[in-house]
């Protein structure tokens, strides 16, 4: 029996096209659960609050339930990332929603993304 290797989501490879001079990104501070790794391309939200970006959440009350950008490095506990936040093109089966999420609300949140300028195909 052979040895099957398993690659996970690399730094950008959600990333089909991005402004020049790293005009679609910005560094923001985001804040993972304890023992919760994002991964490159998770959709984040914006809790008003804080500032902090956290995983897209539909049912949050907080500010996370609307879509403020895609991640592009993996991020762990809090830390400074650099996140996708207007004018690019994303691969719409490379980025990552929450497992819990419904088709409907994938949906929304694509459409967020568009407003913010981000289109996945």
């Amino acid at each position: 029996m052979g040895i099957v290797l398993e690659k996970g989501l690399v730094p950008g490879e959600c990333i089909i096209s991005e402004g020049a001079n790293g005009y679609s990104r910005t560094t923001v501070q985001v804040v993972a659960p304890v023992d919760t790794v994002y991964a490159p391309g998770t959709v984040l939200g914006k809790v008003t609050a804080t500032g902090d970006y956290v995983a897209y959440d539909p049912d949050a009350a907080d500010g996370s339930e609307t879509v403020a950008g895609v991640l592009i490095y993996q991020a762990t506990g809090t830390s400074d990332r650099v996140i996708l936040n207007r004018h690019s093109q994303v691969k719409s089966d490379v980025i990552v929603w929450d497992e819990t999420l419904t088709p409907a609300e994938i949906v929304t949140g694509t459409a967020e993304l568009e407003a913010l300028g981000i289109i996945a195909r």
